[in-house]
């Protein structure tokens, strides 16, 4: 479910301008509580030169917000880039921000919490 959001997050991108996409196969699991987990993965893609970031955020932001199933925030990170934060379905969020390589973007994703079945190790690549 996760990885499909992910791939929503592309497909709101303009096709003329991405570029290289990367899709991690595996994610690994972190931990919500004593009981549960959540996967943890991500994406990232490259844009044409030239292509106005802003813009391209801005499509995805408003690509999101006219779901009903998901929240979008808007905030400016450390290097006073701005980064989006999606929120879905029982606490599915993905980060999706400009990193400092021109026309790159990376896009963290974390599923909702669940409970692995008794006596599954957590450990590894999932």
């Amino acid at each position: 479910m996760t990885m499909a959001v992910e791939d929503d997050v592309v497909a709101s991108v303009d096709p003329a301008v991405l570029g290289e996409i990367h899709q991690g196969e595996t994610g690994i699991l972190l931990s919500c509580s004593t009981e549960s987990h959540r996967w943890a993965g991500g994406v990232d893609f490259f844009v044409e030169d030239g292509t106005d970031m802003l813009e391209l955020l801005r499509d995805i932001e408003g690509s999101f917000s006219a779901r009903d199933d998901f929240s979008v925030d808007r905030e400016l990170d450390i290097n006073e880039n701005e980064t989006l934060t999606l929120r879905g379905p029982d606490g599915l969020v993905l980060t999706v921000s400009q990193w400092r390589q021109e026309g790159f973007i990376g896009v963290l994703s974390f599923s909702p919490c669940f409970e692995l079945p008794e006596g599954t190790y957590p450990g590894g690549d999932w």
